[in-house]
């Protein structure tokens, strides 16, 4: 009976052959379970809310999207707005495509990560923009240290504007 302390959609183990869209408009509160679902094209959560915040002594809590050993053939989005308040687990998750973050928000969130493939990181921040595009591009902010969780994390190719800044970087993996 308390917001955010349950679940808020349920879909263990699904198969989908098409896309999962939980954009724009939607709001969770409560957990979104998508343990071991097969997405046969995207998940787009871009500009989704997902709030599940840990309460004391609600057990249920906590857990804002728990997507472990997912496997997506294509894309997942987690961009353009979009924010997590709670648990972000995507361990052992298979991403056939880009797993993208652009402008996404992290901040109350872990981000879970270990033992995931995905073809590419898109991101936004990491970098220096020297084109002057930097104006219309929000860096993506990333869990608080200690709550990136990256052991395992394999991505074939990292992408994001401006040239690569080593120092952001090893920042980006020192939040481990």
């Amino acid at each position: 009976g308390v917001d955010g302390s349950g679940k808020a959609l349920n879909a263990d183990v699904i198969n989908v052959k098409g896309n999962v869209f939980l954009t724009k408009r939607f709001t969770a509160k409560g957990e979104v379970r998508l343990p071991g679902a097969q997405i046969g094209g995207t998940l787009d959560c871009s500009a989704g809310a997902f709030a599940n915040p840990s309460q004391k002594d609600l057990e249920e809590s906590g857990r804002a999207l728990s997507a472990y050993r997912i496997i997506v053939k294509s894309a997942v989005f987690f961009s353009d707005g979009f924010t997590a308040d709670g648990a972000v687990d995507l361990e052992g998750a298979q991403i056939g495509g880009p797993f993208n973050c652009r402008n996404g928000n992290f901040q109350n969130a872990t981000l879970e990560l270990t033992d995931t493939l995905a073809a590419a990181l898109y991101d936004s921040g990491l970098n220096d923009i020297g084109d002057g595009s930097a104006a219309d591009y929000s860096p993506v902010v990333w869990p608080k240290s200690g709550n990136l969780l990256l052991d395992g994390f394999v991505y074939g190719r990292l992408s994001s504007r401006g040239r690569i800044n080593v120092d952001k970087r090893l920042e980006w993996l020192g939040r481990q």
